[in-house]
């Protein structure tokens, strides 16, 4: 279960910073899905941020905790779960969604994550994603995420 937790931790932190990711209009927000993930993978925050609007007042939702208050929080919290990781992978399933509407975009997917721990311990899980992006000059950033995973 600690694993599971940390797995929705881990996601909802693909949540937050002010625009390293260019996009511009008419962009490919599925490749822009896929990049966040590959980030994630990565489990470097330095990698992470740029996909994630700094603000305090963004809110992130995740497995556990519940609610994050902006990315600072975020943050803090995935430094300490991150270096417990060996690895992490995510696959975006086939019917991931995006839409654009001027300055905003937003999308939704189901995915599947294979975790490893650093003491040997696996667990594969779906999950539910959802994000909001928000475009900051030519970066697309994500300033509202909802990560979630069946109970069953």
């Amino acid at each position: 279960m600690k694993i599971r937790s940390l797995a929705g931790t881990l996601l909802l932190g693909m949540t937050l910073t002010s625009g390293a990711v260019a996009a511009p209009h008419g962009t490919d927000f599925h490749l822009l899905m896929q990049k966040e993930f590959d980030a994630w993978s990565t489990l470097d925050l330095d990698r992470i941020a740029p996909f994630y609007a700094q603000g305090p007042d963004c809110v992130f939702y995740d497995l556990k905790p519940l609610k994050f208050n902006g990315w600072a929080e975020y943050a803090e919290t995935m430094k300490k779960a991150l270096p417990g990781l060996a690895s992490v992978k995510f696959t975006i399933n086939n019917d991931a969604q995006t839409h654009q509407e001027g300055h905003l975009a937003w999308g939704t997917a189901t995915m599947h994550m294979e975790i490893v721990t650093k003491s040997g311990n696996s667990e594969s899980m779906d999950a539910r994603w959802t994000a909001i992006w928000e475009q900051h000059g030519k970066n697309w950033v994500i300033v509202h995420e909802h990560f979630s995973a069946p109970t069953i």
